[in-house]
This record gives C-alpha cells, structure tokens and sequence, in this order.
C-alpha cells in the first residue's frame, strides 16, 4: 500500500454564505492510503461523497446537481508537503471562475 495525495474539484454547489445564497465550487486534497491510483481516487471520492456536513450545505434542486471530479493523484510515500495539504478545502464563487 502506498500513500496518494488526491485532489477533488466540486463545482456547482448552491450554497448560502453569510446569508447570500450562490454557486459555489472547492478543491479538496486528500491523502489517502490504496494499493494504487485508480483505487486511491475512487477511495478519496468515496469520502468527499460521504462526507455528511459537506452535503447537508448544499441545496441544489433535483435535477441541478453538483460535480465532483478527480483533478490529480499523486503518489506522496513520506512527503511532508502531502501532510500539510491534506484535509485543506479551499472554496470558490462559480462566478470567479468565469
């Protein structure tokens, strides 16, 4: 087993931030722990998926839904720089990236 650091982009969340209700997206890093990186990415979107405070923000109407993609998997065996990026969320206004 190896250690991979996995990057998630989410995009088209509706969410309500400071009282303002917008689309929004983030990028996520994972450090995840798989036999190789295929199964590295399918773990790491398993736990962004599942991720229970994450969804209960997001209140996209059916038929509106968010997207998840895998951006990146690296293979971080030992790597500080993976240490201190996993777990770290960075948001962002869907407007901004337009």
């Amino acid at each position: 087993m190896s250690d991979y650091l996995v990057t998630i982009e989410a995009a088209n969340l509706l969410v309500t931030v400071e009282g303002e209700q917008d689309k929004y997206g983030f990028v996520r890093w994972l450090l995840v722990e798989a036999s190789d990186a295929t199964l590295a990415a399918k773990r790491a979107l398993t736990e962004v998926t599942s991720d229970e405070a994450l969804y209960e923000k997001i209140e996209n109407a059916e038929g509106d839904s968010p997207a998840m993609t895998v951006k990146d998997v690296v293979r971080a065996d030992g790597s500080d720089d993976a240490q201190q990026v996993a777990g770290t969320t960075v948001w962002f206004s869907m407007d901004a990236r337009e």
